[in-house]
């Protein structure tokens, strides 16, 4: 039996490197990402994922840009960087609060939600 498993392990795929790029510190709000390195899912799926935490001095989103990580978490400023032409692409929308947002053009006037009353 211990030579099956050796075997098989040497023949094993070796696990592709990929980074996240958190976008604040190491805490509970990503408590997911942990948790699916400690229950094996990202090795099962043949990903070995380390999670960067912010850097106060550097921008999260231009970090993956950079190339120093291959994904990263972000929030709605990821629209701000991809009208400044950034090749950035949303993958997946993962909400802890709810999605909704009111827009309005600056000429309107309105600054409020109030304001839209009627």
């Amino acid at each position: 039996m211990m030579l099956l498993l050796a075997t098989m392990a040497a023949h094993a795929e070796p696990l592709e490197k990929i980074a996240i790029q958190l976008k604040w510190k190491h805490s509970f709000q990503f408590a997911g990402y942990y948790a699916a390195i400690e229950q094996g899912f990202y090795r099962d799926a043949g990903l070995e994922v380390s999670l960067r935490e912010l850097e106060f001095d550097k921008d999260y989103v231009e970090q993956v840009v950079a190339g120093e990580a291959e994904y990263g978490i972000s929030d709605s400023s990821l629209l701000v960087h991809k009208l400044r032409g950034k090749p950035v692409v949303l993958v997946n929308q993962i909400f802890q609060h709810s999605p909704l947002v009111f827009m309005t053009l600056r000429a309107s006037g309105i600054v409020s939600p109030y304001e839209m009353v009627g």
